[in-house]
């Protein structure tokens, strides 16, 4: 979730969330209601100029780029006083990518019941509860730890960006329940049936997430557990003289999140911290399959604060990632500081910058100077 959606919803019920379509929907164009039936369109445009200097390459380049522009249609339907139909889709793309490489991709598709009183359940392609957790992330593009990423010791289950398979994100064919609130409580979880027929790909992957919130106080904490497809893949080209099957491997993270909000300063800070491990099976290096050696973990955590001046925000974080010795001592630390100002509620603007080192056992350190300016239009 950036920035943006965070303070629409920062006061809202946790349970609604999933309602709101995560893409300023409190904000959405009401293109038909009539007779209990909602159909409203939403979305933003949101690019950046990005100056991007690795000292110690000597590379400085500048690009115009996508934050993940995007669209989306929802509908909701009021079956009875406490009982309504809901249904989602939201496509983004990469609008800077050229003529003949456009493809929009599928972020979002469900449909779901909700009653008031209970909470809702969703099937399609769902966002997972475990995105909720993290509360140290204030940035528009530089910050965030407990997403992981998919740069990070090989991860079974493929690319944190290709819109497929990360599984604490958005995820396909999956079951998402999440409950109302009671007392300041709810919770949520979903389940992903097998996605793909890959060795890469997931199988049997849930994620589970607790929230509490009371006046200035934000908690929560989450799960999450996957395995690919492994054994029940087929047989990887260089095992084509062999019976040896693929081996899956099997990935868990959890962290917590808390967040206090001094009122009368406008002042919040918040922390994240939290555990990643994969074991067994074997890690795919192109066409290739080799096997994983040991279990690589990691600690993930994340500060951060901000200051809401009214029109505006000022804010920082430090986000460190930092592998056992089976990831090969992987470590990585960024430093965010960053503004944003709304000329109106949909037209923002933001400028951060980040510092990142990053360096493992079988790398030369890298160091990464990143300047973000950023534009976002709502509807």
């Amino acid at each position: 979730m950036n920035k943006r959606e965070r303070r629409m919803i920062r006061n809202s019920c946790l349970a609604a969330v999933p309602l709101l379509f995560l893409s300023g929907a409190a904000e959405a164009i009401t293109l038909y209601e009539e007779k209990g039936t909602t159909l409203d369109f939403s979305g933003s445009i949101r690019l950046m100029f990005e100056n991007a200097k690795k000292t110690d390459a000597g590379q400085n380049s500048t690009h115009i780029k996508d934050e993940s522009s995007r669209f989306g249609i929802g509908i909701s339907h009021q079956i009875d006083s406490d009982l309504r139909g809901f249904g989602y889709l939201e496509f983004g793309n990469d609008t800077q990518s050229a003529e003949n490489k456009f493809k929009l991709g599928n972020r979002q598709a469900y449909v779901g019941l909700a009653r008031r009183s209970l909470g809702d359940i969703a099937i399609g392609r769902v966002l997972s509860p475990f995105d909720k957790v993290a509360r140290s992330d204030y940035t528009y593009e530089y910050g965030g730890v407990l997403d992981f990423g998919d740069r990070y010791i090989g991860r079974s289950t493929g690319s944190s960006d290709d819109g497929k398979n990360d599984f604490i994100g958005r995820v396909s064919n999956s079951v998402r329940m999440m409950s109302a609130e009671f007392a300041g409580f709810s919770a949520g979880a979903t389940y992903t049936l097998q996605n793909g027929d890959e060795v890469n790909e997931i199988n049997n992957a849930y994620t589970l997430a607790a929230f509490f919130r009371q006046a200035n106080l934000r908690l929560a904490a989450g799960y999450g557990a996957a395995e690919g497809n492994g054994e029940r893949a087929k047989k990887p080209q260089n095992y084509m003289d062999s019976k040896e099957r693929v081996k899956a491997i099997k990935e868990e993270i959890w962290g917590i999140g808390a967040e206090y909000t001094l009122a009368d300063l406008d002042l919040s800070l918040a922390v994240d911290y939290g555990r990643l491990r994969i074991k067994n099976g074997n890690q795919r290096s192109g066409d290739a399959y080799k096997k994983v050696n040991g279990t690589p973990k990691a600690e993930l955590l994340g500060l951060g604060a901000n200051w809401d001046w009214g029109r505006g925000n000022l804010y920082g974080g430090y986000y460190r990632k930092a592998g056992n010795h089976d990831a090969n001592n992987w470590r990585e630390q960024r430093y965010v500081i960053g503004a944003d100002y709304e000329l109106t509620k949909k037209v923002v603007t933001w400028v951060e910058l980040a510092h990142e080192d990053q360096r493992a056992d079988q790398y030369d350190k890298v160091t990464d100077r990143l300047l973000g300016l950023g534009l976002r239009i709502y509807f």
